[in-house]
This record gives structure tokens, C-alpha cells and sequence, in this order.
């Protein structure tokens, strides 16, 4: 029964990867001006989101004031 456990924890994970990825890849095609107001308001998204957007603001240098 424990390998059904591992096969779906796998899934989950695989998920969350791809979930990453495709908010990587949209904060990626975003303007500087859109990432700095999402960025003024991470309540409003998810961790995972939050943790994309900080990744790409990082990479541009970009800062909230």
C-alpha cells in the first residue's frame, strides 16, 4: 500500500514542478511594471506564486519600494 503513497506523492511533486515552471515562464513575459505591482500585494498569491515572482524581480534587480 506504501508504493501507491510514493506514486502519488511523485504526482504531487511532479505537479508543483510544472505549476513553478509555468509561473516562472509568465513573470518571464511580464513587464517590470506589472512584476512591481504584484509584487506590492503578495498577500493576494499563493506561496508558490510568491516564490516565482521573487525569483524573476531578483533576476531583473527589481525592487519594491
Amino acid at each position: 500500500m506504501s508504493w501507491v503513497g510514493d506514486i502519488l506523492g511523485g504526482m504531487a511533486y511532479e505537479l508543483d514542478s510544472q505549476m513553478l515552471q509555468r509561473l516562472q515562464e509568465n513573470y518571464r513575459r511580464m513587464s517590470d511594471g506589472v512584476l512591481l505591482e504584484l509584487a506590492a500585494k503578495p498577500d493576494d498569491l499563493t506561496e508558490m506564486a510568491q516564490q516565482a515572482l521573487r525569483g524573476e524581480m531578483a533576476a531583473r534587480k527589481l525592487t519594491v519600494e
